[in-house]
């Protein structure tokens, strides 16, 4: 019996392809990003930053020329430039939910700020997942 291909075969691949790329991120999104507005800003201003400090760090390789015949020297400061934008997310989310906090915005069941940081990782390494897709 000879296996005959199917028209829509490449399609079908295609959609099974997304889903298995796409799935982790969406059940991260759905089950711990999406529960709380502030962690869906902090994705989408993760995804930001860190578009911004690769920016910096292509500008510098391009803008500086004994970096681009050096990679090791190159990675020092795009690393502390990613390094810096996490840093800085990191302040602005602790800052936000003080404020949240402070204005009587805080859902009730938040709890403290360190029980919070666990899921503000989890949503920026979906924002920054995102702008690598």
């Amino acid at each position: 019996r000879r296996f005959h291909r199917r028209a829509d075969m490449p399609a079908i691949m295609a959609m099974s392809v997304y889903a298995a790329a796409f799935s982790p991120a969406v059940v991260l999104f759905t089950t711990v990003v999406s529960r709380r507005p502030e962690r869906i800003v902090l994705m989408f201003l993760s995804a930001f930053v860190w578009l911004v400090s690769i920016s910096l760090s292509a500008a510098l390789w391009v803008g500086v020329a004994p970096l681009q015949s050096s990679i090791p020297w190159l990675l020092l400061p795009a690393t502390l430039l990613q390094e810096a934008g996490r840093y800085v997310m990191y302040v602005a989310y602790v800052r936000l939910l003080c404020w949240l906090r402070e204005a009587g915005l805080q859902p009730r069941d938040a709890g403290p700020i360190s029980a919070q940081l666990p899921g503000a990782a989890v949503a920026n390494g979906v924002g920054i997942w995102s702008v690598y897709t």
